[in-house]
């Protein structure tokens, strides 16, 4: 289970790729991890990622790594941390709307959890909007 105090560790061990942004990000927060920096900074990486993997000729391994992210942030929805709940509603799902709009496409490939938590912020939105 994926809990607040592992949630690093279970990250880099499911997308290993995310390890050179990872340490550029310890290297700017002077050897500290901001978890929801780092999330925010993983969707950024998981939209590149997307985008990449539409590129003619892209490589299968660009869309796996897409696959994988959405994978771990599946699992961390269902965790029963709370602090990991927040971490992927407020950091993952709550910055969606930086992402690229062909990135955004993502949704289709998010699980059922992930799925029905980003619904609830898209209606959130709406609501507040027709206030």
């Amino acid at each position: 289970m994926i809990t607040y105090w592992n949630f690093e560790d279970e990250l880099l061990a499911r997308v290993p790729e995310f390890r050179g942004v990872y340490e550029e990000h310890r290297e700017d927060n002077f050897g500290e991890v901001l978890l929801h920096l780092l999330v925010r900074e993983l969707l950024r990486f998981t939209g590149y990622m997307y985008d990449e993997s539409l590129q003619p000729g892209a490589l299968l391994q660009a869309r796996d790594i897409v696959k994988r992210v959405l994978s771990f942030i599946e699992d961390a929805a269902l965790s029963d941390d709370e602090q990991v709940g927040e971490l992927v509603e407020q950091s993952f799902l709550g910055g969606w709307w930086e992402l690229s709009e062909p990135s955004r496409h993502i949704r289709t490939l998010l699980g059922p959890r992930t799925h029905a938590l980003l619904q609830m912020l898209d209606d959130n939105e709406q609501r507040r909007r027709l206030e």
